[in-house]
């Protein structure tokens, strides 16, 4: 940094600890906030590091070494270089070079004085308020928090003197939005809502609560003053006000900020930053970490992958075949294990009668499903009889391809979790699909009525109960081209494990 902009960053600092500096600089920070995490790359958005320092400058009472979340070394180097200023116009310099590194400061280069700053911050009228309020709140999901988050969370703190209201929402208020099976637990999300406020925020009194209605505490505390919304919630906002007035209470300050765009965005991405877009990046990579099956032989690694009916799980076994992974179908193997002669057959016709027959002597599956299917008791029966035997012919396979040499073999089960075959798997892959998408392809591909259609499809496991088991999740609910590409990032996670056990 010249010395220009040096002289720069000190003048852009109150000198002294007034209450008119600290309500000007509020609003010049929440420019900052804008700008950082808009443009700003990824890498630096993802840390609390641009929040804190930020926070240091208003309130004056952290030194560097007392920050709670480490700096990275370039970022130590850069202090210790210039420990010829104070510990608050190192850290602001620093930040302010970043910003003429990305090009985003340049309207500053003419401005001498703290006037000039004060009429720059006047012009942006989307960050300015009167004056802060005491009681603020606001509401959402708060899943795989993003910079989006941040600014929405770092906003509102700047705005309440003492204390702040989130809302996290849970139960029917999640089921709805995409990929909602990977959404963490609702207490999680709490904890790391606390986390960043506390962090941000040390002096101001939280409150984080889970919520089951669009609404929640905003429209019953009498205390709150402002609300803070997004371009997409502002309508939400505005019905607050309406159910506060009904109830005869003070309507609320409402706060807009508006949605960050996504640049980091993949095929059928949402435009703004979300955490739909981020639960989608999950798909095709690890939720949790690798363990170990020690009960399973290390090779070959079994992949034990199951889905929903009609969630397109043969047509990832398919693809991963086509990676060189050996697969055994066990739809294929159970339609085996009743054919005629066998000692199978002959239970499955006691269970469910000759009319399952078909003239040439086989077993009809179409009308032994029609039965199963829309009776879980039958279901279970049927399950009793042919699943020991898929067992035995799906380890005879296992066997094969080991022999065969195959490194990675995939267990294609519809109900291997139901079976518990994933107890012979290292590790369990899950495609999921909405219930109503199933039901939809259901009807196209097997020409069933609705009502028959979500008959099969609530008889199984639901994508909550499978997700639960998941190391890996899969969704067809996009174009082929991304499905493949979920389906080589699993392959490349697999790979690492084969490479680090041979080590």
């Amino acid at each position: 940094m010249d010395a220009k902009n040096e002289n720069l960053v000190v003048n852009i600092v109150p000198e002294n600890n007034s209450e008119v500096g600290k309500e000007r600089m509020v609003s010049y920070f929440s420019y900052l906030f804008k700008k950082f995490y808009s443009f700003l790359p990824q890498s630096y958005c993802t840390s609390y590091l641009y929040i804190e320092n930020m926070r240091t400058f208003l309130y004056g009472d952290y030194s560097i070494d007392n920050l709670s979340i480490p700096l990275d070394n370039s970022f130590h180097q850069h202090c210790k270089l210039r420990m010829d200023l104070t510990n608050r116009d190192i850290l602001m310099s620093v930040l302010i070079e970043k910003c003429y590194e990305c090009s985003i400061f340049t309207t500053f280069e003419n401005l001498e004085n703290n006037g000039d700053v004060e009429r720059l911050v006047s012009n942006f009228d989307e960050f300015q308020y009167n004056n802060k309020v005491n009681h603020g709140v606001l509401g959402g999901t708060f899943d795989s928090i993003h910079v989006g988050h941040k600014l929405l969370l770092s906003e509102a703190a700047l705005r309440c003197s003492n204390s702040l209201t989130v809302g996290v929402t849970d139960g029917s208020m999640i089921e709805g939005k995409t990929l909602f099976e990977l959404i963490r637990p609702v207490n999680e999300r709490i904890e790391y809502v606390k986390k960043f406020l506390k962090l941000i925020a040390p002096s101001l009194c939280t409150k984080i609560v889970p919520i089951y209605d669009p609404f929640g505490p905003s429209i019953s505390d009498p205390n709150l003053e402002l609300i803070v919304v997004s371009d997409e919630t502002l309508k939400g906002g505005q019905r607050v006000n309406e159910k506060r007035l009904e109830k005869g209470l003070s309507p609320l300050k409402l706060h807009r900020i508006s949605l960050i765009e996504d640049t980091n965005k993949e095929l059928g991405d949402e435009d703004k930053m979300s955490s739909s877009s981020l639960r989608k990046k999950k798909l095709g990579t690890r939720i949790k970490p690798f363990q170990m099956n020690d009960n399973v032989p290390v090779y070959p690694h079994v992949i034990g992958l199951t889905g929903g009916i009609a969630s397109g799980k043969s047509s990832i076994a398919k693809r991963l075949e086509n990676l060189g992974a050996g697969i055994v179908d066990c739809d294929s193997l159970g339609h085996r294990a009743y054919l005629p002669g066998t000692k199978c057959f002959e239970d499955v016709l006691q269970a469910f009668g000759d009319e399952i027959k078909n003239d040439n002597g086989t077993i009809n599956r179409k009308a032994l499903g029609s039965i199963v299917f829309s009776n879980r008791d039958a279901l279970n029966k049927l399950n009793s009889i042919v699943w020991p035997q898929v067992t035995e012919l799906a380890k005879a396979k296992i066997k094969k391809f080991r022999t065969e040499g195959k490194n990675i073999v995939v267990l294609d089960a519809a109900v291997l979790l139901e079976a518990n075959w994933n107890e012979f798997c290292h590790e369990v892959w899950v495609t999921i699909i909405p219930p109503e998408e199933a039901v939809k392809r259901l009807m196209d591909r097997n020409g069933l009525q609705t009502y028959a259609a979500w008959k099969r499809v609530e008889v199984q496991f639901s994508n909550i109960e499978r997700v639960k088991f998941a190391d890996i999740v899969f969704s067809t609910l996009w174009e082929p081209e991304f499905t493949q590409k979920q389906v080589i990032r699993a392959w490349d996670e697999v790979e690492k494990i084969l490479k680090s056990s041979s080590l």
